[in-house]
């Protein structure tokens, strides 16, 4: 009877094993069908966007050309007749001058005198209200004179005017003693005050009739950019053109009411009747902004998209003139042409070439994945974000060839490359640029200097970013270097062809400005770890900070699992940079690999004080506790949110290996001897699958099994090293990693190297007996309480039953 049936634990039963494999065998199968299925549909997605991209480009003109440099081939004549086409700024500067041009519409409206009539109607009885209100306050003997002063007050303070109570008042006696007699409150005084306000009346009938004929405009004249406007009359459907300085603005208008009634009254009536201008006074032509607009379409849809043209025979340029932005423009306008006349064989032909060499690209990046990149092919979600990354790259360099005003050179290629390296590695960021040169040079018309460039400056910034230390290196380092790459190939090519100054500069700036665009490499990573749930080096940097929340946790709880987990990650990074391994992603899943231990730090020897608390339980209960430290550690990572590849790294570090030590002391219990089960005392797995994982198990164990060897010195570390590793190979712990025998013997080297670096100050150099240094790894460990426990070959060292697992 195993252990777990003793506990009431029974195993599952399945009648036959086989059934369960063979079920498992048909599901791996099925899943590898859809995900082949997959990969089809992105590997056809990305080529069918690429002959999408094709299909509005331009016929190929044959011939590589830059302005400002000389005509290298054979001098040029016109095959046929064709236009010769405006260039965009002069199509453009065109169309802004009939926008200017175009006189802008008004509609009459005639209905506006008797609404400004109203208003002053409705206005005068509101002066006539105040002065009345005044002429009561101002009555001699009046009793009530405190309660129609605070009448007047009242009215004029939440008058429509806006006029101030000093205004008012300063009216109101001018309004009473036109003639500076004394005579406030009688009949003649009210005669006197109607006058005036009639007087006032007139004349703002005749200045409203005199601004409402020359014409009142609801927009201000300044902003009107044509000396003329267009008046329509709806009701006679008739329309006229008047001078726009002739007309009347709210500005205009009101300067001239101004005008006249200070000429006809004192200051306080002026501005008595200005007011009631400023607030009766409406537009009577009123700007139609639908009509103006369809005006203006109407005009600028007779305007011409070409000038002139270019006769059959006619030379267009000899051998060695220099290119011109004249010229250019010519032969835009005969690519344009044989592209309207083409056939459609013709167009067959060209984008079947193109389709070919599309294939032939996208086609060879994929073995190279298949070949040697498997892991990307078997995870769709990275499989996809290789081919989403160039998709976006390759829609914005078709984008960028749609304005001739745009420099192919500002187009950030770089992007695509780098973030692939920085994701995966940096062969696949190499494959990615040299397969991206290629089908973007197919859309910038197959231009070699650009294809050039594009390589050069992608493969040098992929360099810049292979071994990733911090964020500076990359937003400092990367851009310049991108930058250089291309000031050497544009300097190189504008020797050969005898450049003009203001084209190199002008490509110049261009790459400058592509250096820059590299910085959005980091937004866009992030977003991509999100979407595709990827970890880069600059996650790993972050995760790999002393500083981190977890790793506080994990010195406060565990500080001694926290002191052996810094040694592993320095043993492990070594020996992940001399295979050429992934030494970020190594450190960071060495300094996590035993975060779990923090549930239950007091049973692992390393971070034990006093007593042991193995020796209160049973074999089998210290197995479960030993092995529960993986499972707890998934968790904690799962609850912090840690990335799943250094999840995995929790979870395999020690693979499916025995707990030797708990085993035989099972195994020499008297009373268990037959029913102890090896499979009780080996942990869940699963086995290690890449190499950094590998590296971190082999790592772990070494590191553990040092802190038992006495006296360390080159021979004793350099035995147990081998002895260490070899066991795992025998063991099967490494039989789904990838490293070879040979990488083995290059990982053995760098932890005997690494070891003696952190015994350097206890090593004893001097030769001692190989024999002796064998024994030494085996030797029992002593300690005072009088118990004796076996290293445990490889799995950690273990004092007074507390292992290190």
């Amino acid at each position: 009877m195993g252990f777990l049936e003793r506990i009431g634990l029974s195993p599952k039963k399945y009648p036959d094993l086989n059934i369960g494999k063979n079920r498992a065998k048909e599901q791996d199968q099925s899943d590898e069908k859809k995900r082949a299925i997959w990969r089809g549909v992105i590997l056809s997605s990305y080529i069918l966007l690429m002959i999408f991209l094709m299909l509005g480009n331009r016929l190929p003109q044959g011939i590589s050309y830059n302005v400002g440099e000389p005509w290298l081939s054979e001098d040029l004549t016109a095959p046929f007749t064709f236009p010769v086409l405006k260039t965009d700024q002069e199509i453009q500067r065109e169309r802004d001058e009939v926008v200017a041009g175009t006189a802008p519409i008004f509609k009459e409206d005639a209905s506006v005198r008797l609404a400004i009539n109203s208003r002053f109607d409705a206005l005068g009885r509101v002066v006539e209200s105040h002065l009345r209100s005044y002429r009561q306050w101002m009555a001699k003997d009046s009793l009530a004179a405190p309660s129609d002063s605070l009448q007047f007050l009242q009215q004029i303070r939440l008058n429509p005017l806006g006029l101030s109570e000093e205004t008012w008042i300063r009216i109101g006696e001018s309004a009473e003693l036109p003639n500076g007699a004394d005579a406030v409150g009688d009949e003649s005084s009210r005669k006197d005050t109607e006058t005036l306000l009639s007087q006032l009346r007139d004349a703002l009938s005749e200045i409203t009739t005199e601004v409402l004929s020359a014409g009142f405009i609801d927009r201000d004249s300044d902003d009107i950019l044509t000396s003329t406007l267009s008046i329509r009359n709806t009701t006679l459907k008739t329309e006229r053109v008047v001078n726009r300085a002739q007309v009347y603005d709210l500005e205009r208008a009101t300067r001239y009411a101004q005008l006249q009634l200070l000429s006809r009254f004192e200051q306080e009536i002026a501005d008595l009747g200005l007011a009631m201008i400023e607030r009766a006074l409406q537009a009577n032509w009123v700007f139609d902004e639908e009509e103006t607009t369809q005006r203006t379409e109407q005009n600028l849809e007779t305007l011409s998209e070409t000038k002139g043209a270019i006769a059959a025979g006619q030379v267009i340029i000899r051998k060695g003139d220099l290119v011109t932005e004249e010229t250019r423009n010519v032969l835009r306008s005969l690519n344009e042409k044989r592209a309207e006349t083409a056939t459609n064989i013709e167009r067959f032909v060209r984008l079947s070439g193109n389709t070919i060499l599309v294939i032939i690209a996208v086609m060879v990046f994929f073995l190279y994945l298949k070949l040697y990149r498997k892991q990307i092919i078997q995870h769709l979600p990275h499989f996809a974000l290789v081919f989403v990354t160039m998709m976006l790259i390759s829609v914005v360099s078709s984008l960028v060839f749609q304005f001739e005003s745009l420099n192919s050179y500002v187009i950030p290629i770089a992007i695509a490359p780098v973030m692939l390296t920085i994701i995966f590695d940096s062969r696949v960021g190499l494959m990615s640029a040299l397969t991206l040169a290629m089908v973007t040079g197919l859309l910038s018309d197959n231009n070699f200097e650009f294809m050039i460039a594009t390589v050069l400056a992608s493969s040098l910034g992929i360099f810049s970013v292979r071994d990733l230390q911090k964020r500076s290196q990359f937003f400092f380092i990367t851009p310049g270097i991108i930058f250089v790459s291309y000031l050497v190939v544009i300097s190189g090519f504008a020797m050969t062809r005898y450049s003009d100054p203001s084209v190199y500069l002008t490509n110049m700036t261009f790459a400058g400005l592509n250096a820059l665009f590299i910085l959005f490499t980091y937004p866009l990573i992030l977003l991509f770890e999100k979407v595709f749930n990827v970890t880069t080096d600059f996650t790993l940097m972050e995760l790999s900070d002393n500083n981190s929340p977890l790793l506080k946790k994990l010195i406060m709880r565990a500080p001694g699992s926290y002191h052996h987990s810094l040694n592993v990650s320095s043993i492990a990074e070594n020996a992940a940079v001399a295979i050429g391994a992934n030494f970020m992603l190594t450190r960071a899943g060495a300094l996590y690999h035993d975060i779990g231990k923090m549930a239950k730090p007091e049973y692992f020897i390393e971070n034990q004080t006093g007593g042991n608390e193995h020796d209160q339980l049973s074999p089998q209960m210290s197995a479960l506790v030993i092995k529960k430290h993986v499972t707890e550690g998934v968790r904690i990572a799962k609850e912090n949110k840690l990335p799943q590849t250094l999840i995995d790294f929790i979870e395999t570090h020690h693979g499916t290996s025995l707990i030797r030590f708990f085993y035989k002391k099972a195994k020499n219990a008297e009373a268990k001897k037959s029913d102890v089960s090896e499979e009780d005392f080996r942990y869940d797995g699963p086995l290690p699958f890449s190499r950094e994982q590998g590296i971190v198990m082999l790592a772990d164990g070494v590191e553990a099994a040092s802190r038992s060897v006495q006296k360390p010195n080159f021979q004793k570390l350099d035995n147990l090293v081998n002895k260490i590793v070899d066991e795992h190979v025998k063991d099967g712990q490494l039989n789904h990693c990838p490293l070879t025998f040979s990488e083995l013997r290059i990982i053995k080297a760098s932890f005997t190297q690494t070891l003696r670096g952190i015994y350097h100050g206890r090593i004893d150099y001097e030769k001692e007996d190989a024999a002796e240094g064998a024994a030494d790894d085996a030797a029992m460990v002593e300690r005072a309480d009088g118990h004796k426990h076996v290293e445990d070959g490889g799995f950690g060292a273990t004092k007074r039953g507390a292992s290190n697992e």
